[in-house]
């Protein structure tokens, strides 16, 4: 049996391959057009987490990492799925705009401009090390918290386990009644 994160890679390379094979102006606009469907995907999981009877994506981190969770903590990890919503929806809406403008262009060589993808890792970066300060002036539990070990922490949940803790949760809780 071939494992999971191989098969991942063996797709993701095949894809690749693929894009890359591609004339150029046609390249620029799947793997443009690729990494809006990626975006869509965390933008719609982030904005399916706030819907009622949901538990919120940094909820699940939280909880997944402390295993409880106050109601400042709950009102704050909302408040904090909603600032991720909010700044990846905004990435989809430049996104967007960018591969319209690639499109509608008169230049088929167009230069790539990957200004989307830098936007995303720079406020990535200032959203996990603005919210970890902010957390710890809201919540007095955590200041204490260094930012290194909470960053290892994330690291150590993975994708299955936010994406099935609505079930897990639904399961462990029928168990206990």
């Amino acid at each position: 049996m071939i494992p999971v994160h191989l098969k991942t890679l063996s797709l993701i390379s095949l894809i690749l391959l693929f894009i890359f094979s591609l004339e150029t102006p046609t390249r620029i606009i799947v793997w443009q057009s690729l990494t809006l469907v990626v975006l869509s995907l965390a933008m719609s999981w982030f904005w399916i987490s706030l819907l009622p009877n949901k538990t919120p994506l940094i909820s699940r981190y939280a909880l997944l990492i402390d295993g409880k969770e106050s109601l400042a903590e709950q009102r704050h990890t909302r408040l904090t799925t909603l600032v991720w919503a909010l700044f990846l929806t905004g990435l989809w809406s430049w996104k967007l705009n960018l591969i319209s403008q690639i499109i509608e262009s008169s230049n088929p060589l167009m230069p790539v401009n990957f200004s989307v993808e830098v936007g995303f890792y720079l406020g990535s970066f200032a959203l996990f090390v603005g919210e970890f300060y902010i957390r710890k002036l809201y919540l007095p539990n955590h200041q204490d918290q260094q930012l290194i070990p909470f960053l290892k922490d994330i690291s150590r949940i993975s994708l299955p386990d936010i994406w099935n803790f609505e079930r897990n949760r639904q399961a462990t809780e029928s168990q206990g009644k």
